[in-house]
């Protein structure tokens, strides 16, 4: 929370995640409950741009997340409900890095920015 002082105004602005706003904790992410789907990159790549399946694309459904409290679940469902399918996943896909694993592990630190 960041206090901003003005001649007799003080306003108060929320400021990082929801679980710091709030002060709800985020446990750590199972990875086996990350559904994680490839494909090929777009851009430049060389050699093997059409051969290999880089591109990471993580889907997270928060009503399966059953590792997430309830509060948690709620509060992420009211922030990010614009940035969720008619079936209540959130879809993150990385094409940043030349490897797929580099790709998945930008996917888990975004999810991670979300929660």
């Amino acid at each position: 929370v960041a206090v901003v002082d003005y001649p007799s105004i003080q306003f108060r602005f929320l400021c990082g995640p929801l679980h710091q706003q709030h002060k709800l904790s985020v446990p750590p992410i199972p990875r086996n409950k990350l559904q994680f789907q490839f494909s090929h990159s777009g851009g430049a790549g060389g050699q093997n741009v059409n051969k290999v399946n880089s591109q990471a694309e993580l889907r997270f459904n928060v009503n399966e997340a059953d590792w997430m409290g309830e509060e948690l679940k709620q509060r992420f469902l009211e922030v990010h409900a614009s940035k969720l399918t008619k079936s209540g996943e959130l879809v993150i896909t990385s094409q940043k890095e030349r490897t797929q694993h580099s790709n998945i592990k930008d996917c888990e630190q975004r999810l991670k920015q979300y929660l």
